[in-house]
């Protein structure tokens, strides 16, 4: 049964390489996606601070609302993964699926991490001052965002956005 299970993993490892790399091979999708993400972030009134704010919280939480309503996050370049998924999802029909879990799921993933760094490396180019709207739950992700800042020069400060659990199952089941 072992066994099974280990080629059965393997098999879906390839479709999701196989898959990967036919996404791979309409790169420039991917390099006009970022473009769209810096468009749609750079029409509004930047300040011009390096400085990096990385939003923390479940999915939900209320990160997006606190940088939309909060007169200074309101004014920094926003990297938004809804954006990101957005685009991605329009641009590649096949990433229509949002099903937990699956191999397009985790494509998604990959390919919003990919375009969120292209982002992020335009970001630093430009010194432009940013808010990173994602849950950014683990220490590793937050580490990686936090070096990547310092070694632009960058300031980062970590927002922790907290919601009641009764209030987090409440607007998750909402959102489907």
């Amino acid at each position: 049964m072992k066994k099974i299970e280990d080629l059965w993993a393997k098999f879906r490892g390839f479709i999701l390489f196989l898959t990967f790399y036919s996404f791979s091979v309409n790169r420039y999708k991917i390099g006009e996606i970022i473009l769209r993400c810096l468009e749609q972030g750079i029409e509004k009134n930047v300040i011009s601070k390096k400085m990096l704010i990385l939003m923390v919280g479940f999915s939900k939480s209320g990160k997006s609302h606190l940088i939309e309503n909060n007169e200074f996050l309101s004014k920094l370049f926003k990297v938004e993964t809804n954006l990101i998924h957005q685009l991605l999802r329009k641009t590649f029909a096949p990433l229509e699926d949002e099903t937990v879990g699956t191999p397009i799921y985790w494509l998604t993933q990959i390919l919003t991490n990919v375009v969120k760094i292209g982002v992020m490396k335009q970001v630093f180019k430009n010194n432009l001052p940013a808010v990173i709207d994602t849950c950014n739950l683990t220490r590793r992700k937050r580490r990686s965002w936090i070096n990547k800042a310092h070694l632009h020069g960058y300031k980062v400060i970590i927002v922790h956005v907290k919601a009641s659990d009764e209030t987090l199952l409440i607007r998750n089941s909402a959102a489907f």
